[in-house]
C-alpha cells in the first residue's frame, strides 16, 4: 500500500512541502506525529501517500488501516500483531496482550527510522498504541483527534488543481464538474462520470445513485449493511459491482479487494434500508465460506449433540477468512442486532479455532458475548469458557475465572464440564491460587479419563502436575510426554515442569538436562515467553544449588523478555 502513488492526487504541493520540512525537523526522542485532517473525500490518504512517496527511504515501512470499521474493537492489538509478523516475529511468539505487542514492536523500531501511516483513525488510544520508538507516523483521522501532534489541514481542491485531476475530460464539461464538486477530490471524481448538464447544487452521490441500473442500486445499497463489501455482494447476489467502479462510487484497490469511502458508506445508509431477503442471503454466504474454510484446513471441530454444522462445500482458504474477518465480526453483530442468536452462537463455534490461532481476543469477546444470548445452555457454557480462555490471554485473571466458573455451572456434559475447569483450572493459577487450582485440575484429569481422549488426557496431565507434589507430578508428566512426542511445544513445556518439580525434589542434576532441554526446544520453536519460564526455572534450580552467579544471570534473561513484554508483575516476582 505504502508504494502506491494515487491516480487522483492533485494539489497541496504547499501542504506537501509543510509535512516534508516536519518530517525533516530536528530528530525527536520519540516519533513525530503529523495529522492530517479534513472531511471524508477531500483527499487525506491521497495526501499522506504521496508524502510517502517523496520522504527519504526509510528502514522500515508499514500501513495501518482502520476506517474499513470505525468501530472495530481490538484494530490496533491486531495491526500490531501483524507488525510484529513483518518485523520477523514468529506469528506463534506473539504476545496475547496489547500492552505486550505495543512494547515489543517499540522495542523492535527503537534506533531505526520508521515510515508509519495510520490510515483513518477514530480515536487517540489507537495511535498511541501504534506508535513506534522512532521516526515519522503519517496520520489521517476519521473522526478529530485529542493527540500531541502537528495538525495539518486539507482546504479544497483550486480550481488549478482541478482542472489537473480532471485532464482528459472534454474541455467544455471542466467548468461544471468544478463547481458540481466544490473542491472535493471523490466528489469531483464522481462528477465527471456524470452526464454533462447536471444542474449546480445537484447532491451528486443521489445522482450517481440514480444513473446506476437497477441491479447496481441494490449492489450499492448493500454497502449500508454492517460489513458488507461490494465484491461479497457480488458474490453471493451476482450484482454489478463493476458498474460501481465505472461511476467512481467504489475504488478498486486489487482484482478481489474494493474499498468504500466514509463518505459513500454513509449515504448508502441513508437511501433505503437494504432487502431483508438479501441481507438474508450476504449472511449465509459469509456463513457457509467460514464453515468452507475450516472444513478445507481439517480444523472443524467433531461433532456434538449439541451442535449442528451448517453446510459448507465451497473452495475458500483461510486467508479469505483473514482479510474478511473484520466483515464477518460485523455481519455477525448485525445478526444478533435482528435477534438471529443461534446463528450467532453457531458462528462463534466455527470461529473459534480461527480467533485462539490468530489471538484475536478483542473480536472473540465480541462475538462470543453476542453468542451467549443462545437458548442453548451447552452453547452458552463452550462460549464461557472460550471468553475465560481470551481474559485468560489478556491478563485479566479476575474476569476469566467468573467467566469459567459460570461455564462450569451450565456444563450439560462432561466434555463440556472438563473444558471448562481446564480454562478455570489455568486461571486460578495464574492469579497465584494453587490451593483453589488443586481440586479443580484434578477434576479436570478424572473426566479427561472418562472421556477416553488422548490429546485431552495428556494437558491434563500436564496442568494437574503444576499443583502436585513432584511424588504426583513426575509420573503425570511421563504419561504426558508419550502423547507430546509429535508435538514440540507442549513436550518441551512438560521438560519444563518436569525440571521445576526435579528440583523440588532435590535432583538438581536431572532437573538441569530437563530445563536445558525445554530452553533449547523453546529457543528451536521461536517461544520466547515460554523460554523466559523455563530460563526462570533454571535460576530457582542454579540459587536452589548454590551457584548464585548462574541463577542471577538466568533470571536477568527472563526478566528482559517479562518486561519487553509488558508482563511486569511476573518480572517482579524474579530474585534480584
Amino acid at each position: 500500500m505504502l508504494n502506491r502513488i494515487p491516480d487522483h492526487f492533485a494539489n497541496h504541493q504547499r501542504l506537501r512541502q509543510e509535512i516534508l520540512d516536519f518530517a525533516g525537523s530536528a530528530a525527536a526522542t520519540q516519533p513525530k506525529i503529523a495529522v492530517l485532517t479534513g472531511p471524508p473525500g477531500i483527499g487525506k490518504t491521497a495526501l499522506a501517500l504521496r508524502t510517502a512517496h517523496d520522504l527519504p527511504e526509510p528502514e522500515i515501512r508499514l500501513y495501518a488501516r482502520l476506517d474499513t470499521d470505525p468501530e472495530a474493537p481490538g484494530a490496533a492489538a491486531d495491526i500490531l500483531g501483524q507488525f510484529l509478523v513483518d518485523l520477523g516475529m514468529d506469528p506463534a511468539a506473539v504476545p496475547d496482550r496489547i500492552s505486550a505487542r505495543a512494547n515489543a514492536f517499540r522495542a523492535r523500531t527503537a534506533g531505526r527510522q520508521v515510515l508509519l501511516i495510520i490510515d483513518g483513525a477514530t480515536t487517540a488510544a489507537q495511535v498511541r498504541a501504534l506508535l513506534p520508538a522512532d521516526g515519522l507516523v503519517l496520520v489521517t483521522e476519521a473522526r478529530p483527534l485529542s493527540i500531541d501532534a502537528r495538525n495539518f489541514a486539507l482546504p479544497p481542491l483550486d480550481t488549478d488543481a482541478a482542472r489537473t485531476l480532471l485532464a482528459g475530460t472534454e474541455p467544455d464539461h471542466v467548468e461544471e464538474i468544478i463547481e458540481l464538486a466544490q473542491g472535493n477530490p471523490l466528489l469531483l471524481r464522481i462528477a465527471a462520470a456524470l452526464p454533462a448538464g447536471t444542474p449546480p447544487g445537484t447532491d451528486l452521490l443521489t445522482t450517481a445513485y440514480r444513473t446506476l441500473s437497477a441491479p447496481a442500486q441494490r449492489c450499492y445499497r448493500t454497502l449500508a449493511l454492517p460489513g458488507t463489501t461490494a465484491e461479497i455482494s457480488t458474490d453471493a447476489l451476482g450484482l454489478p459491482v463493476d458498474e460501481l467502479v465505472a461511476a467512481r462510487l467504489v475504488e478498486r484497490l486489487s482484482e478481489t479487494r474494493i474499498h468504500t469511502s466514509e463518505l459513500v458508506r454513509n449515504h448508502a445508509r441513508a437511501i433505503e434500508p437494504p432487502d431483508p431477503d438479501e441481507t438474508a442471503r450476504l449472511r449465509e454466504r459469509y456463513l457457509t465460506r467460514t464453515a468452507s474454510a475450516y472444513r478445507a484446513a481439517n480444523r472443524w471441530p467433531q461433532a456434538e449433540p449439541w451442535f449442528t454444522c451448517p453446510p459448507g462445500t465451497e473452495s475458500v482458504d483461510l486467508a479469505w477468512l483473514d482479510a474478511e474477518r473484520g466483515n464477518i465480526r460485523a455481519a455477525i453483530e448485525h445478526a444478533a442486532t435482528v435477534g438471529h442468536h443461534e446463528l450467532v452462537a453457531t458462528w462463534c463455534v466455527l470461529l473459534w479455532p480461527f480467533y485462539e490461532h490468530g489471538k484475536h481476543t478483542a473480536d472473540l469477546l465480541t462475538t462470543h458475548q453476542l453468542g451467549l444470548n443462545t437458548a442453548s445452555r451447552a452453547l452458552r457454557s463452550l462460549l464461557l469458557t472460550r471468553i475465560g480462555f481470551a481474559h485468560l490471554f489478556n491478563g485479566d485473571t479476575e474476569q476469566a475465572i467468573a467467566a469459567c466458573e459460570q461455564a462450569r455451572d451450565l456444563a450439560t456434559d462432561p466434555k463440556l464440564e472438563a473444558t471448562a475447569l481446564e480454562g478455570l483450572g489455568l486461571a486460578l493459577l495464574a492469579d497465584d491460587q494453587d490451593d483453589r487450582a488443586r481440586p479443580v485440575l484434578r477434576r479436570n484429569l478424572d473426566l479427561a479419563r472418562q472421556l477416553a481422549e488422548s490429546r485431552r488426557i495428556a494437558l491434563a496431565c500436564l496442568h494437574d502436575a503444576k499443583v502436585e507434589r513432584p511424588e504426583i507430578a513426575l509420573p503425570l508428566l511421563t504419561e504426558a510426554a508419550r502423547t507430546f512426542a509429535a508435538d514440540p511445544v507442549n513436550m518441551a513445556k512438560t521438560h519444563l515442569w518436569r525440571g521445576r518439580k526435579l528440583t523440588d525434589r532435590g535432583d538438581f542434576a536431572e532437573a538441569r538436562t530437563a530445563l536445558d532441554l525445554a530452553i533449547a526446544e523453546l529457543t528451536a520453536q521461536r517461544r520466547p515467553f515460554d523460554r523466559a519460564e523455563a530460563l526462570a526455572a533454571r535460576g530457582d534450580l542454579n540459587a536452589a544449588a548454590g551457584q548464585p552467579h548462574q541463577a542471577r544471570d538466568d533470571y536477568g534473561q527472563a526478566r528482559a523478555v517479562f518486561e519487553e513484554w509488558g508482563f511486569s508483575r511476573r518480572a517482579a516476582r524474579l530474585p534480584g
